[in-house]
């Protein structure tokens, strides 16, 4: 993919919360300071992305084809391995698209359907919160004196939205 293919595009529209995952020992510096466009890890100079923040556009219970738990996923199921236990090893951030005001663009490098976005912006503070995802578990729901079984997946906050800078109350 070339720089072009990534600045030469249409905004698109997302639905209103996206989700950013990072692998855990990125917690504090996004905590601090939201989610920053940058190219200068990972993947970005290999393939000439230019500074941005990629997010995943679909459903949390489509959250196993969200890189980068996707590049694992597979290999999780075919080593014996609990693909759930993916979820304990990134964190996955919720962005609030109201709330960062920013145009995203579809990723051409996964063409797929806008199911992959991102944002030539950082991203603040005040409109991320960090998520926990939980595993597809059954449940039992009791109503009228009748229970019937549902399965549920969801997510749980971790950490919440707060203003960017929170500064001590001092008298």
């Amino acid at each position: 993919m070339s720089r072009e293919n990534y600045l030469n595009k249409k905004p698109v529209r997302t639905n209103r919360f996206l989700y950013h995952v990072t692998p855990f020992d990125t917690r504090d510096a996004i905590d601090r300071l939201g989610i920053l466009s940058r190219n200068d890890i990972g993947y970005g100079p290999k393939f000439g992305y230019p500074p941005a923040v990629f997010a995943n556009n679909t459903f949390v219970d489509e959250y196993y084809i969200w890189w980068p738990i996707v590049d694992y996923y597979i290999d999780y199921l075919f080593s014996g391995k609990d693909p759930d236990q993916l979820l304990w090893e990134y964190d996955v951030w919720e962005i609030d698209t109201k709330i960062a005001n920013t145009k995203w663009y579809e990723d051409p490098g996964t063409g797929s359907n806008n199911s992959s976005v991102y944002a030539l912006d950082d991203i603040p503070r005040e409109a991320i919160r960090l998520v926990r995802l939980e595993g597809a578990e059954r449940r039992i729901r009791y109503s009228d004196g009748v229970a019937s079984t549902y399965i549920w997946s969801g997510i749980t906050t971790v950490l919440p939205r707060r203003p960017r800078y929170l500064l001590p109350c001092v008298r």
